[in-house]
């Protein structure tokens, strides 16, 4: 493995803590139409539009930035820790599927790899969210996927 992020269990506890205490009351989500818009969505555009506008609440962020071609980057400080996450929108899959779910992690894998080949530090999470759910998953349980010699890195 050639690289270690962090205290996986840690930093996944941390960030999901800050978002419950920013943004986590049901009542203020509800205020922010959240739930609202992401169930309304009709496209994976308009769910990743309402994801943005929810992390921009939350880290008081400016924009969502597009790196190596992912649907979102963040990086930013939050309970005085740098956070750096990629982010991967789907309209509505079945994230229960072990099939579907391991479809889009080997997606954000391949941006992943992107991240290495430009020489940019890895990001430390990673975020799958679509319409219903949402999932994340620390780098570090994904980093060993990086190393495959079977990986066509040139189709993916």
């Amino acid at each position: 493995m050639k690289h270690k992020i962090g205290n996986a269990s840690d930093l996944c506890y941390r960030f999901l803590l800050h978002i419950n205490q920013r943004y986590g009351d049901i009542a203020i989500m509800a205020k922010s139409n959240f739930f609202e818009k992401i169930s309304c969505s009709t496209q994976e555009s308009q769910v990743q539009e309402t994801y943005n506008e929810m992390f921009k609440s939350v880290f008081t962020i400016n924009t969502v930035d597009r790196k190596c071609q992912c649907d979102g980057y963040i990086d930013t400080r939050f309970d005085d820790t740098d956070i750096s996450m990629l982010i991967e929108y789907k309209y509505d899959i079945r994230m229960k599927d072990k099939i579907e779910r391991a479809r889009v992690i080997a997606q954000c894998v391949g941006y992943l790899h992107k991240f290495e080949e430009s020489g940019m530090a890895l990001p430390k999470l990673v975020f799958i969210g679509d319409i219903n759910e949402c999932m994340i998953i620390h780098t570090n349980d994904l980093i060993k996927f990086l190393d495959l010699d079977c990986v066509n890195w040139d189709i993916a």
